[in-house]
Order: C-alpha cells, then structure tokens, then sequence
C-alpha cells in the first residue's frame, strides 16, 4: 500500500478481503509533518512592535509545514535578531543590511515539546524607533533568512531613571 496525506498524525488502516481482515490489519501508524515551511511562519507578540529599554521584551515564531501540520525545524536550525536605526532602505538594502548586522543578545526556547512554537526574549538598550530584524539560519551555514514581516518597526521607550548612570 502506498499512503499519502497532508495531514499529520495517527491513523488507523483497516485492509479486508472479503469483509475479513488480513493478517496485522488493522494497523496503526504515524504520518510525521514535513519541514518547516518559513513563508508560513507565523511571529506575533508585543516584543515585534515597543518594548521598554532594559525590560524583557518576548515574541513567538510558530512553525507550520506546507500543509499547515505544526512543525519542528532539525538540530542544526538556529534563530538570530539585530537591532538597526529605523531608515528607510529599498529591498536590497534590507538584504545587505541584514546580512552585516550585528547579531543582538536574546534568549530563546521551545515552548512545549512538539507544538512548533519558539519564544524569543530580549531586552533593548537604547530608547527611540528602531528596526527589529529576525531571521534563521535554516542549515546552521551562516546564511540568514529573513522571516515574514522582518524587519519589524519597533519603538523602544525609554526605561526608569537611574542613579548610576545619571548626571
């Protein structure tokens, strides 16, 4: 038997002949999600559009395959972001633009084993308007994909008052 679906998950196959089934039948199996699909990749959050200077700021990226089935990118995936003055750049400024910036510090994790969701939290130094660029490293080759949307217009406030470094 050969089975194709766009669906993930587990089944139940059920082979008769005659009304009686054959020998195993039925049997249960597993179809897996294919790989992530970036041109579906969903980023929502507070964290994509202001955030306060020196507090933690959080958006998700949510995976899907071509079909829709949540998906988990492999090992080798990796996630970066870069904060960048907000300039008006044409689309292959963008590019060159993603590609030579420097990588900001966030931290990152998977929400619940198997759900396709990615959390990244970070926390922006410097207040005022600002390009948030996110992308993915798909092979772990140092080639940086741009997900939908990126960059992002984001506007940092400014955070409390500080007496350290007050003047």
């Amino acid at each position: 038997l050969e089975w194709r679906s766009t669906v993930a998950g587990t089944f139940k196959s059920r082979v008769t002949i005659g009304g009686i089934d054959v020998l195993g039948s039925p049997l249960e199996f597993s179809l897996s999600p294919g790989p992530p699909d970036l041109s579906r990749c969903e980023l929502a959050g507070e964290g994509l559009k202001s955030c306060i200077a020196g507090t933690p700021a959080i958006f998700t990226l949510a995976f899907v395959d071509e079909f829709g089935n949540t998906s988990v990118p492999g090992g080798s995936f990796q996630f970066g972001m870069a904060f960048l003055k907000n300039e008006k750049e044409s689309a292959n400024n963008v590019r060159a633009s993603l590609a030579a910036a420097e990588e900001a510090p966030f931290i990152g994790r998977w929400l619940a084993d198997g759900t396709g969701t990615y959390e990244m939290a970070y926390h922006a130094q410097e207040a005022g308007a600002v390009r948030l660029h996110v992308w993915c490293d798909p092979k772990g080759s140092g080639e940086r994909v741009a997900f939908p949307g990126s960059p992002f217009s984001l506007h940092v406030s400014a955070g409390e008052a500080n007496t350290a470094v007050s003047v």
